[in-house]
């Protein structure tokens, strides 16, 4: 069983080995730009996999950068007014 398995892996190598040497003959194409492509880097989207507390499942939220760092100083400033909160006392 393991001859067979090394001798299909080293076949496929070698068929590898000639396809690439033949694809290194042709020049590649350039990338053409696109219309749809994102004007800057704060457009592109991001997809980010988000763990919910007490869930085993993950879930994809994709977002553009401007958006993830709309986020991100929101929860800033929840996290500091809630400490802001905490630092203070009440009068009795």
């Amino acid at each position: 069983m393991r001859t067979v398995f090394l001798s299909i892996a080293a076949f496929s190598i070698g068929l590898g080995l000639a396809a690439g040497s033949a694809e290194d003959q042709q020049p590649s194409p350039a990338p053409q730009p696109t219309s749809a492509t994102p004007a800057s880097d704060k457009d592109k989207l991001i997809c980010r996999y988000m763990y919910h507390e007490g869930t085993l499942i993950r879930t994809q939220s994709c977002h553009t950068q401007r958006e993830w760092d709309a986020e991100r100083i929101y929860n800033q400033r929840q996290v500091n007014e809630a400490q802001q909160r905490g630092m203070t006392s009440s009068p009795r």
